[in-house]
């Protein structure tokens, strides 16, 4: 039989049971919500430091690319001034080369005229009715560079055509001495080349 003090007690054991339950379910509650809050802040922190890596590697790939584009622009200035240079110095050789062609014609003109009047003057010596009339070369031009296509009629009309491979190469040592050689091709030397048959 139950006794008139147990059915006294009953309700307040299950109370003591209620609040137990409450109490470890509070308790569970928070200490599942700890946790929660625990996991989340270690993901923000991951994720941060995943944001912070992938940042830094972006500055080093921008520094890196910046860097080679200096470099690339760097060599391109100097390839630029080295193309600059040589296609200066080569117009100062053609230059050179022009004013020594130039000089060189106006030489040989002027001695092609005064050996023309020596010959000239030898055949009307040797003629037994006088000197006959004879064409003369004109005048060394005044305007260097331009030589009269009539003038030189009789150069080409006295040059013999070579008829035998065997000519010997010009040397440049048997040049007059008025005849200039510019100075950037002194070092250059002749070539023959044999016509093929």
């Amino acid at each position: 039989m139950t006794q008139p003090g147990d059915s006294a007690s009953l309700p307040a054991r299950v109370q003591a049971i209620i609040d137990a339950a409450e109490q470890a379910a509070a308790e569970l509650r928070a200490e599942t919500e700890q946790r929660v809050r625990e996991r989340i802040a270690e993901a923000d922190r991951a994720a941060q430091h995943r944001v912070d890596a992938a940042e830094e590697e972006a500055k080093e790939i921008l520094a890196q690319a910046r860097e080679q584009a200096r470099n690339i622009v760097g060599e391109a200035r100097v390839a630029a001034r080295e193309v600059m240079d040589r296609g200066e110095r080569a117009s100062r050789e053609l230059e050179e080369m022009g004013g020594s062609l130039r000089r060189n014609a106006q030489t040989i003109l002027r001695d092609v005229q005064r050996t023309h009047r020596e010959l000239v003057s030898q055949l009307d010596a040797a003629t037994p009715d006088g000197p006959q009339p004879a064409r003369s070369l004109p005048a060394a031009p005044a305007r260097p560079g331009i030589v009269d296509a009539e003038a030189l009629q009789p150069i080409r009309a006295s040059r013999r055509t070579p008829s035998s491979d065997d000519t010997p190469a010009l040397d440049p040592a048997d040049l007059p001495a008025e005849i200039e050689i510019p100075e950037f091709s002194r070092d250059y030397t002749p070539q023959r080349h044999r016509r093929r048959r």
